[in-house]
């Protein structure tokens, strides 16, 4: 596995700025791939959250937060509870007629606000990523979509420190290889961030594959 530096990137900032819509005690449902049962993920995480905790101005992610951001819905009190149940059937329905695969990460990548596995790879992520998208477009009307980059967070900055100096502490605990995660799940959730942590209730869940 490959370990690097965010391009030009010589300090953090703190993730846990209010974004736009956001505010304490609003929720969002969206669709992550969140990984419970991926003991690869589990044993990278907790090498590096005694790094992590070392370190100023950042925080590891605990193991029931580890998740692959897929797409956002929308803010609970914008999305009504009909349409939100119809993008939920037909995501999850679709989930049977994507090819099946292993996810893999290839690097360990230090960015502006976080610590994540990166370079992640599989045969279903890009139909998964474009299926959610079309259905969300369908009921909810058509959006203008960011590229989709699929990773995995293992730490979250919470202010400005050298970014080198987390490169340099990595170094010992990354792996001789890739990340081969074979089990991760598809979950529509409502997703909360009230605390400086990302905290989320389950909607609906299943594998790749239905």
């Amino acid at each position: 596995m490959k370990l690097e530096l965010g391009r030009d990137l010589t300090t953090t900032r703190d993730h846990w700025w209010w974004r736009p819509g956001w505010r304490e005690g609003r929720r969002m449902a969206t669709f992550h791939v969140t990984m419970e049962r991926a003991e690869e993920i589990h044993a990278l995480a907790r090498a590096v959250a005694p790094v992590l905790d070392t370190l100023p101005e950042i925080g590891p992610v605990p193991l029931e937060g580890l998740h692959l951001t897929m797409n956002g819905v929308g803010f609970t009190d914008d999305v009504a509870e009909a349409q939100l149940e119809e993008i939920s059937r037909r995501v999850f329905d679709g989930l049977a007629d994507l090819p099946h695969g292993p996810l893999v990460c290839g690097s360990l990548l230090v960015e502006l606000e976080s610590v994540m596995v990166a370079d992640a790879h599989a045969v279903w992520l890009d139909p998964l990523c474009a299926l959610q998208r079309s259905v969300i477009d369908d009921v909810l009307g058509p959006r203008e979509w960011g590229e989709f980059w699929p990773h995995v967070t293992l730490g979250y900055c919470t202010g400005k420190a050298p970014a080198a100096d987390i490169v340099d502490a990595l170094l010992p605990v990354l792996p001789t290889g890739p990340l081969v995660v074979e089990d991760p799940l598809v979950t529509l959730m409502e997703l909360g961030r009230d605390r400086k942590v990302y905290e989320w209730e389950v909607l609906r869940q299943a594998s790749i594959g239905g």
